[in-house]
């Protein structure tokens, strides 16, 4: 989906990390239902594939600064899973 956008807007989404940590996160606690810490690490895990597929589909390679949102979305992936 991001990487759709990046394609049709022409400009990349900042925030890339964030959403799919929260997205991986909110549907491993749904699909579930409630939420553990083995959860919380197959959303984090899930979370950070899919950054960094849609980072390198945008990009074309990883560069080192965009571990910055890859760290955010595995975490943000865990907290929401876990709880």
């Amino acid at each position: 989906m991001l990487l759709a956008f990046n394609a049709f807007a022409g400009f990349r989404f900042p925030l890339t990390g964030i959403i799919v940590g929260l997205l991986s996160g909110w549907l491993a606690r749904l699909l579930g239902k409630g939420g553990d810490s083995k959860l919380g690490f197959i959303a984090g895990a899930f979370a950070a594939l899919g950054t960094t597929a849609t980072l390198y589909g945008i990009y074309g390679e990883i560069p080192p600064i965009t571990i910055i949102s890859i760290i955010i979305s595995i975490s943000s992936g865990y907290r929401i899973a876990a709880r």
